[in-house]
């Protein structure tokens, strides 16, 4: 009942950050490395991204998977996680980066095969926004907030599904064609989530009723 009085104000990142961004050359070169960004809590569900690794091997033990972890620990620790990736045998095939500044992450991003974003609960979910902008296709949950960040410019699948994520990274492993044609979406897409929008949209919500 509420709707009609409702305005969607999306977030987003500086115009000069897109623009920088998607006009950057492009730095991929088929390699295996996959990049995921976030903290060590507990709605990131890192479990399920370990295990996507142990399940890229699994599955394809010919292929030097490789995987960087960039965002600081907040509300939790790295500590279990490590221990895990050791209990499944892929502490040699993960990286453990921390906070990266602005400039690295767009750099990691450049060169990464796919973003896997397996958070469960995001009000909106920025770095599938980053990956997009850095010409890196995201894999995320199709749970809260990130369908309707990703759109059809990514891949998205059940929640807590390693199996699922696995399977979506060798797709894109696999088919160039498939991984390009999501690059091209994703800058399209991301056009929609410039600071200057969201701005011009808030300013013409205020005025509405200020005039």
């Amino acid at each position: 009942e509420s709707a009609p009085n409702n305005h969607v104000i999306h977030n987003g990142l500086p115009d000069d950050v897109i623009d920088a961004g998607i006009t950057n050359t492009y730095e991929y070169a088929d390699t295996a490395n996959l990049i995921a960004i976030q903290s060590a809590s507990v709605h990131k569900d890192n479990p399920t991204l370990l295990r996507t690794v142990a399940e890229l091997v699994r599955r394809r033990p010919d292929v030097d998977w490789k995987l960087n972890i960039a965002g600081g620990p907040e509300r939790g620790s790295w500590e279990p996680f490590k221990r895990m990736s050791a209990e499944l045998d892929i502490d040699s095939r993960v990286t453990w980066l921390g906070f990266c500044q602005q400039d690295e992450l767009q750099e990691l991003l450049r060169s990464s095969l796919c973003l896997v974003f397996t958070s469960v609960v995001e009000g909106f979910g920025l770095p599938p926004i980053e990956a997009m902008v850095c010409r890196c296709p995201p894999i995320t949950t199709n749970v809260t907030a990130m369908p309707e960040v990703v759109g059809d410019a990514g891949i998205l699948v059940d929640p807590h599904e390693p199996d699922q994520m696995a399977e979506a990274v060798i797709r894109l492993y696999d088919d160039a064609n498939l991984r390009n044609d999501l690059i091209e979406r994703g800058i399209e897409r991301v056009q929609q989530f410039r600071w200057s929008q969201s701005a011009q949209k808030f300013y013409d919500v205020i005025t509405q009723f200020t005039g």
